[in-house]
């Protein structure tokens, strides 16, 4: 191994040892946690607004069957990894409602850039 990745395998020991044996270490990492998801929740937004000003007239281009597939892919697909932590521990049914909501989400998704592919200008 290269000393780059020994260092870095250190590191990672050292941090997981700190989270493991400092008092307050688990409540520490928890709070970082929630802030990189909150910073990741923001940034998604910002770069989905930017995509969305982008390619607008796209949209609207699809016709209203399938700007609805498309949008209704997309709140699927939010919806399943929002709910993600409770479905996926739950009993059967909603871990396979889970997967049908991914799934969906997916093949709208699929259907409507066929749709864009084929019929675009």
């Amino acid at each position: 191994m290269s000393g780059a990745t020994v260092r870095n395998i250190a590191i990672i020991v050292i941090l997981a040892a700190a989270v493991a044996f400092l008092p307050g270490g688990i409540e520490g990492a928890s709070l970082v946690s929630q802030v990189l998801s909150a910073v990741f929740v923001v940034l998604m937004a910002l770069i989905l607004g930017q995509l969305y000003r982008r390619f607008r007239y796209d949209i609207y281009g699809l016709g209203d069957q399938f700007r609805a597939i498309f949008y209704c892919s997309v709140a699927a697909i939010v919806i399943a990894l929002a709910c993600a932590s409770r479905m996926l521990n739950e009993n059967g049914a909603t871990f396979a409602l889970w997967f049908v909501l991914m799934g969906g989400g997916a093949f709208g998704l699929y259907a409507t850039w066929r749709h864009y592919r084929e019929y675009s200008i």
